[in-house]
């Protein structure tokens, strides 16, 4: 009887695009505070494990908070520098962060836009890719809401839909999946 041999796997991406809010943190409904930072069960394992691994580690958010007026942009920043901090704090890293400030009907004029850059278009994702210089096949992205999804599979990138549950299990088998070439969510 002859061997088999394995069949050929995919190389583990070497990007890996979170949404934010839902995803990673608690969507608790715009925030910005950065004392009220609340992780999803399994968020920093799954970044510092990911980046243990020579993953990048991205994030990819709306903020239409910044059109409707409730916050600025240089507080999202802040609101990403404390995560950073928290993050730091158990060895791991995000290494970009793609934020689309923009709502069409928005109250600030300058982010009242259609753009490219708002979930479901593609535009963070493609933005993240050329960051990185990694082809699509080459990353996977991780979000809660059919938004992320779409936009994900419109960069052509395999697309993970997360429900709830411990993100880092969650995340592993979404890298193992996309390592021996699973197909994505539909």
């Amino acid at each position: 009887m002859p061997k088999r041999r394995p069949e050929a796997t995919k190389p583990p991406p070497s990007l890996v695009i979170f949404d934010r809010d839902g995803t990673l943190i608690e969507d608790t409904g715009f925030p910005v505070d950065p004392e009220k930072i609340r992780w999803q069960i399994g968020a920093l394992e799954a970044i510092v494990w990911l980046r243990s691994q020579g993953v990048f580690v991205a994030v990819a958010t709306n903020q239409s908070g910044v059109a409707r007026g409730f916050f600025t942009l240089e507080q999202v920043h802040a609101f990403h520098t404390a995560m950073d901090s928290q993050i730091k704090a158990t060895g791991g890293r995000i290494d970009a962060y793609a934020i689309c400030p923009h709502l069409p009907n928005g109250k600030v004029v300058q982010y009242a836009v259609s753009c490219d850059c708002r979930k479901p278009k593609p535009g963070l994702v493609k933005q993240l890719l050329a960051q990185f210089q990694v082809e699509p096949q080459g990353a996977i992205m991780i979000g809660d809401r059919e938004t992320d999804i779409l936009a994900g599979k419109a960069a052509t990138v395999p697309s993970y839909l997360f429900e709830g549950g411990d993100l880092f299990e969650f995340t592993r088998c979404a890298v193992s999946c996309n390592h021996i070439d699973k197909t994505a969510r539909d």
